[in-house]
């Protein structure tokens, strides 16, 4: 049985269309052989029941034991990150065409569609309240609250792409990491 590592590094480029999907079960995961181009972020719900799966050209595909659901189509341009909230409640993914994107997973709703372009989204993370979303913006950070639908906060490093953001698991602290700033 091939590790869950090699199955997921596939690149198959095809001809059908993304709604008809060859599949191959790994234990209770299923894995779609047909994507279009190859993975390039993926993340499990913190409860391990979803593994979601982004793509270099933009597709999102959400694997739950038999069945796989494409939450996002080809966007031509590659899907840099993804996390689920703390609590499983949300899904957020983001790359290169500037968008954020959450969905809620009770229905797999897209909620959310930030729209940041020119800038590539990189990084991503959720506060430990599922309600605050940080991802970096060029050369800035942004916090969005999800419930209240806008961004709060945005911090500036003039001087530097921003290379990483954390929310601490059990307090209210975010850092951020950049080269200079």
């Amino acid at each position: 049985m091939p590790s869950l590592d090699k199955s997921f590094n596939k690149s198959k480029k095809s001809k059908k269309s993304a709604k008809h999907h060859q599949r191959t079960s790994f234990g209770s995961l299923l894995v779609r052989d047909t994507l279009q181009e190859y993975i390039t972020t993926l993340a499990y719900s913190p409860d391990g029941s979803f593994l979601a799966t982004g793509t270099a050209g933009g597709e999102l595909i959400l694997y739950r034991r038999q069945e796989s659901i494409e939450l996002l189509g080809i966007t031509e341009q590659s899907l840099d990150c993804l996390a689920f909230s703390p609590d499983g409640t949300y899904l957020a993914a983001a790359g290169q065409d500037g968008h954020l994107r959450v969905w809620q997973m009770s229905d797999q709703q897209l909620i959310i569609d930030l729209d940041q372009s020119p800038r590539w989204i990189e990084h991503l993370d959720w506060s430990r309240d599922n309600r605050n979303l940080a991802f970096s913006n060029g050369r800035y950070v942004q916090v969005w609250d999800v419930v209240a639908d806008q961004v709060v906060t945005t911090l500036n490093f003039e001087e530097s792409s921003v290379l990483g953001v954390a929310w601490h698991p059990q307090a209210d602290h975010l850092r951020s990491l950049a080269i200079k700033g």
